[in-house]
């Protein structure tokens, strides 16, 4: 674990962006098969950077602070709010956006890229398959043998 408690999940690689991604344990709640996890997407590539719309004008956003659900049962997971910065690790210009209801979108092959808008799945990329699975391992309940 980093010392501000971000672990590093995944570095992924699509198109013109590189990111990594980091999840954090210190609020993670997990009730059944539903885990939800604090992920935080950080744009690696100087110079680039995802361009979002706020208010009616454009921001570039380098770092992502998201509220996230996965079903480990159903390979499924939502968004529950994000909140995108200007610049890396959680600083500058911020926006939030909340989504209450989202839909639950499958992971894996086929899925929406990370990095990408939930409304934007044009490529193959199981990058949060490999995601879920490490935070479904890690907040499943114990076993407990007889």
């Amino acid at each position: 674990m980093t010392q501000d408690g971000w672990e590093q999940a995944q570095i992924t690689s699509g198109g013109q962006h590189t990111s990594s991604v980091f999840v954090s344990y210190r609020d993670a709640e997990r009730e059944g098969s539903i885990v939800s996890i604090s992920v935080r997407l950080e744009v690696l590539n100087a110079g680039q950077a995802f361009m979002f719309k706020n208010a009616g004008s454009l921001m570039y956003v380098r770092s992502d602070l998201t509220r996230m659900q996965f079903d480990c049962i159903k390979h499924v997971h939502r968004v529950v709010r994000v909140t995108h910065y200007q610049n890396n690790n959680l600083k500058g210009a911020s926006f939030t956006a909340e989504a209450p209801g989202a839909p639950w979108i499958p992971y894996g092959a086929g899925s929406t890229p990370i990095g990408a808008a939930p409304d934007d799945p044009t490529q193959d990329n199981p990058a949060w398959d490999s995601v879920a699975a490490t935070v479904c391992a890690r907040t499943a309940p114990p076993l407990i043998f007889h």
